[in-house]
């Protein structure tokens, strides 16, 4: 079994993810959704520091597969748990691809969240 395959076998949750915008009045919209997509989430409050600068409380590590319908250069996104328990939308406060040392490619993605979505 592949690293990759390891990685995919402990995700034993599942996520909707919507890709947000800006309308045109400035409000947020989802303009992707993907549902039923793997995933693990780990659940706990920790520190970190958002995309621009400022420290923040996140509430949950989502670790994505390699293959994960995410594109880390855009601005919004909203994930909600739906699978064991269906939970409450939470924001991506950053969004990391790690990449395997072995063939410089991208294993999963880990994304830091927060509970309440703007």
């Amino acid at each position: 079994m592949t690293s990759k395959q390891q990685i995919k076998s402990l995700m034993s949750h599942r996520v909707t993810i919507d890709k947000r915008d800006r309308s045109y009045n400035g409000d947020w919209e989802t303009v992707e959704s993907y549902s039923d997509q793997p995933a693990f989430v780990e659940y706990g409050k920790r520190r970190s520091v958002n995309q621009q600068g400022v420290e923040v409380m996140v509430n949950a590590l989502i670790f994505l597969p390699d293959d994960a319908p995410i594109d880390v250069q855009h601005e919004s996104w909203r994930i909600t748990q739906t699978h064991p328990y269906q939970r409450s939308p939470m924001e991506a406060i950053n969004i990391a691809p790690i990449d395997d040392p072995r063939t410089g490619e991208t294993h999963h993605y880990e994304i830091e969240t927060r509970m309440g979505v703007r």
